[in-house]
């Protein structure tokens, strides 16, 4: 054998060529050929030819070779390492028929008619059933035909079993989904009922107000001229002076007349200022009756309003308790089947009219009525104005004693005539100092008064001489 080596390794290339040997069937002649040509496959041009005895040099160099490649093939397995772990971990996984509890399951269930399974986990049947498929084929492949026809017979029974979970659950789903609507929808139902009622309740509160602005409206045009008439009827004192004073003046009696006038000037602003306050008090008692009957009414509306409101309230609280049993229903009907095995998973007013009056002229006969009153809504108003009068004619009064005082000074050389006359214009501009709300008519009286007395002075002179 050893020589048949030998001649079959020391045959020339183109022998090797003609016979077309490959360097597969060629590097178990040597073993340094194995090794150098371990990675080709070459054809005989391409093969060396190495003596049976090669020298020490080349054994190195072939040594080193090897130790080259034997660290690039590491280098290059340490790369593909991961992808071989992973094969290897997929090789070392346990067979689906090697499960222990599958097993048990299987010996317990197998040869039983119509298991029900309700002791197991639906996720452990998913697994259970893939078990029995794989254990059918196994039983098939072995020939156990009649352990494979129980076994497939259950494998039916966990398929059903499973399909049946499925439905269940997705009609309790359905079923939930479908009370979800109802409930969604009844709530919004009462939500809009509540907001209807409180929308009326408001139209009705609305409607209330607008009458009671009316009624006030009504009551604050009721006092006019002729509800004030009533108030300004003066004292029978007032009227003996005013029927006095108009005697002197007819008797030309002007000093008495004069005296007279003032003290019926006074009592009728003394009356007209009771007059007023009873006006006044008058109003506000009445608009106090008014606004009381106003709330009383705002009361009884929020009362029938709010008692209404409690009945809904009530009606819906009872219909919530049904919608709540029904919900527990429905969640414990979901509950029965296991959510792990659901697929992939929802008035017009009117403006106060005021009567214009001319200006009277001048006459004997006496008022019978006190001066006019103010409607208390526009008292303020008037007081503003009555001041700013006020304050004019006092500036007024302060020019006119001026202008006096002037004209004195210039006349202190003239006749007694005019000395008189200065002191009939003093004693009026005292009276007017101390009647400082005289009305226009006064005065309009007073200058023909005036006029007498210096007319009468000339007269009264030759006597007193």
């Amino acid at each position: 054998m050893s020589r048949s080596r030998n001649v079959r390794h020391s045959m020339p290339a183109e022998l090797l060529a003609s016979n077309k040997l490959t360097a597969k069937r060629y590097r178990f002649f040597h073993p340094y050929e194995q090794k150098y040509r371990s990675s080709a496959s070459l054809t005989g041009n391409q093969i060396r030819i190495y003596s049976s005895t090669p020298t020490s040099n080349k054994r190195s160099q072939l040594e080193s070779e090897d130790s080259q490649r034997s660290q690039a093939s590491t280098a290059k397995s340490s790369q593909r390492s991961p992808q071989k772990n992973q094969q290897e971990q997929k090789k070392q996984l346990p067979s689906i028929l090697e499960d222990e509890q599958c097993i048990e399951a299987r010996n317990k269930y197998m040869g039983q008619e119509n298991p029900t399974f309700e002791e197991e986990d639906p996720e452990f049947l998913k697994v259970f059933v893939e078990h029995m498929k794989a254990y059918t084929l196994d039983c098939a492949s072995k020939e156990q035909y009649e352990e494979g026809n129980q076994a497939n017979i259950l494998t039916q029974n966990l398929i059903e079993k499973l399909h049946s979970i499925k439905n269940s659950y997705q009609k309790s789903e359905d079923e939930k989904i479908e009370y979800q609507k109802k409930a969604d929808a009844q709530k919004e139902k009462w939500k809009q009922e509540l907001d209807e009622y409180d929308q009326q309740t408001q139209e009705r509160l609305k409607a209330l107000e607008e009458k009671q602005q009316e009624e006030i409206d009504k009551f604050n045009n009721g006092w006019d001229e002729d509800t004030m008439r009533k108030y300004r009827k003066p004292s029978g004192q007032l009227l003996n002076l005013w029927r006095m004073e108009k005697f002197l003046a007819k008797q030309k009696q002007f000093e008495e007349a004069e005296r007279i006038h003032g003290e019926a000037e006074r009592m009728s602003a003394a009356e007209q200022k009771q007059a007023q306050a009873n006006v006044e008090k008058d109003y506000k008692m009445k608009l106090d009756k008014l606004e009381k009957k106003h709330q009383q009414e705002k009361e009884k509306l929020f009362k029938e309003c709010e008692a209404g409101k409690n009945v809904i309230i009530t009606r819906q609280s009872k219909e919530e308790m049904q919608l709540l049993n029904r919900e527990t229903v429905v969640n414990f009907k979901s509950q029965e089947a296991p959510r792990k095995n659901s697929p992939q998973k929802e008035c017009g007013t009117r403006d106060l009219q005021k009567k214009k009056y001319s200006q009277p002229s001048v006459s004997f006969q006496f008022p019978t009525t006190l001066p006019p009153l103010n409607p208390p809504v526009q008292q303020k108003n008037k007081e503003e104005n009555n001041e700013k009068k006020e304050d004019k004619e006092e500036q007024k009064k302060e020019q006119e004693k001026d202008n006096q005082q002037k004209e004195k000074q210039e006349n202190e050389g003239e006749p007694k005539k005019s000395s008189s006359s200065s002191s009939s214009s003093s004693s009026s501009s005292s009276s007017a100092e101390n009647s400082p709300r005289k009305s226009e008519k006064s005065s309009s009286r007073s200058e023909p008064e005036m006029k007498d007395e210096e007319t009468a002075t000339p007269e009264q002179n030759p006597d007193e001489k």
